[in-house]
């Protein structure tokens, strides 16, 4: 169909097909790092906004530490560490 949008309608779980695509997206991640030698971290993004990025406390208010950063920002500062743990 030309200049327009062409629906169909997909047979099976959206939600198991996402998980696979995911899946597929994380092995090739891990095939290109283990070709250029770097190293491959999957992290589980759980928790990581309510987490303080500075002091590791997990809280739903600003924590005592004073530390005050965007939530999206405080979650990648989180996977990093997390990607660095492993």
């Amino acid at each position: 169909m030309r200049g327009g949008w062409l629906l169909v309608e997909l047979t099976g779980n959206s939600r198991t097909r996402a998980s696979e695509a995911w899946g597929m997206v994380k092995r090739m991640l891990e095939y290109k790092c283990d070709c250029e030698g770097t190293h491959f971290a999957a992290v589980d993004p759980k928790y990581t906004t309510k987490q303080c990025g500075n002091c590791v406390v997990k809280t739903e208010n600003p924590p005592s530490c004073g530390f005050e950063v965007d939530r999206n920002a405080n979650a990648a500062i989180n996977i990093l560490a997390r990607g660095l743990q492993q």
